[in-house]
């Protein structure tokens, strides 16, 4: 479920890297690389919905977060994945 998850843990990071590397993670999945931007729909993008919960489980994992259950099932495209990583960062690191 992880794949390249491990490889990619990191601590405090920019939002240009977190995007970088939940982007670099998706690509390791069969997705419309044409519609994969920073701004991407998920769905869009051809992910399923189980692809979509490994995607959020491995950004906890890459970035050490741990998100809410209802946060977490609320997430549809990559800036609020970002987001979210960014604000949980933001809130241990306090």
């Amino acid at each position: 479920m992880l794949r390249i998850a491990r490889s990619l843990r990191c601590f405090s990071v920019s939002r240009q890297e977190v995007e970088k590397k939940i982007i670099d993670f998706i690509k390791t999945y069969e997705v419309d690389t044409a519609k994969l931007t920073p701004e991407a729909d998920l769905k869009e993008i051809g992910l399923s919905d189980i692809d979509i919960v490994e995607v959020v489980a491995s950004s906890e994992y890459m970035f050490k977060v741990d998100f809410k259950e209802e946060e977490a099932m609320a997430l549809k495209t990559i800036p609020e994945i970002v987001d979210l990583v960014l604000k949980h960062k933001e809130e241990t690191q306090n």
